[in-house]
Parts: structure tokens; C-alpha cells; sequence
């Protein structure tokens, strides 16, 4: 029996991140990150008002990324449903981040440039889980057709290698995909 299985209670929030990628040429792409935070039950907030069962927080980001290294050429957020009106504030925060590569330290500049005061918890959240699947979408662009040239070997090495136990440098398919980038850069 699974630990949902053995819940005697009622499924109280649910939260949601899905994440579209969409071909805009041959090196560059869309991407469209959505946060939906559903409440089930009533909530009551710390000087008594009450929320009623509902959408939390809805909240939508999308970004043109293109080039070698994977740069922010646009950013735009909506921001349909935010429990509090000042929460709309944040809408334009992530616009530092234009012109940011997604490789290579774009954690720490997003939780640096964005994250705690500097922004929104929740687009922090799903900006951060929007860019593995940007990496791969941009891979999945550079590679639709069989005589696939690896365009930018080394993003693809950084982004691979020791990025899992699989992916490790000293496991067979790491050690393949450094033969072969070898290979084709030679």
C-alpha cells in the first residue's frame, strides 16, 4: 500500500507546473511554464480573514531562449490569480534576467537576482523547473533530423555529464557521448 493509500484524510492543495516547448527556428525556441496552486479546503489567514477552497496561485511564464548558450532573449509573466493584490508587483522581476544564459550557474543567479525580496517565491519556483526541460527542448530541436551535428558540444557535455548517476563521467553512456563529441570536434 502506498503512503497516499494510507492517508486517512482529504487531499487538502495540489500544485501543478507544466512545461511546453515550441520551435520558433533552428536555434532558437519558446517556452511556456505554467504554476497552478488549487485549495481544497477553507484556509484562514494569519489575522483571521478566510480563503475559501480555490486557485492559489496562477502564474505563466514564457521565454524565447536562443543561441550557443542558451540566452533569455525575451521573458514575459501573467499572472491571472495571486492571493494577495500585491503580489502583482512582482510581474516585471524576472525581466533581469533577460539576457542570462540558462547554463552554467543559472540557479544561483536566478535565487541571487530573484529569489527572497527580490521577487516571487512561486515564479522563482517555476522558472527554476522550467529550465531542465528548456535544455532538453533545445536539444530536441538541434537533433530532429538523423544527420544530427552537434552544434554546441560543450553546453551538451555540461548539461550531461555528472548531472546524474547515470550521466556519470566514469559510466558507459557519459564516456560514449565524450568519445563521439571528441570524434566529431577533431
Amino acid at each position: 500500500m502506498s503512503l497516499i493509500e494510507q492517508c486517512k484524510g482529504e487531499k487538502i492543495r495540489t500544485r501543478n507546473i507544466s512545461v511546453a516547448i515550441y520551435t520558433i527556428d533552428e536555434e532558437s525556441i519558446a517556452v511556456e511554464g505554467v504554476l497552478k496552486d488549487d485549495r481544497f479546503v477553507t484556509q484562514y489567514t494569519f489575522n483571521g480573514d478566510e480563503f475559501p477552497p480555490g486557485i492559489v496561485h496562477h502564474m505563466v511564464v514564457r521565454m524565447r531562449i536562443g543561441g550557443e548558450s542558451l540566452t533569455i532573449e525575451e521573458i514575459e509573466v501573467e499572472m491571472p490569480c495571486t492571493p494577495y493584490e500585491p503580489c502583482i508587483e512582482n510581474k516585471n522581476s524576472l525581466n533581469k534576467l533577460k539576457g542570462s544564459s540558462i547554463i552554467q550557474g543559472f540557479a544561483s543567479r536566478v535565487k541571487k537576482t530573484v529569489g527572497g525580496i527580490n521577487g516571487c517565491v512561486h515564479l522563482t519556483a517555476l522558472l527554476l523547473s522550467m529550465v531542465p526541460a528548456a535544455i532538453q527542448g533545445h536539444w530536441t530541436n538541434l537533433t530532429r533530423r538523423p544527420e544530427v551535428e552537434i552544434v554546441f558540444p560543450e553546453a551538451l557535455m555540461h548539461f550531461l555529464i555528472d548531472s546524474c548517476s547515470v550521466w556519470q563521467r566514469d559510466r558507459t553512456l557519459a564516456k560514449e557521448l565524450i568519445s563521439n563529441i571528441e570524434e566529431m570536434t577533431t
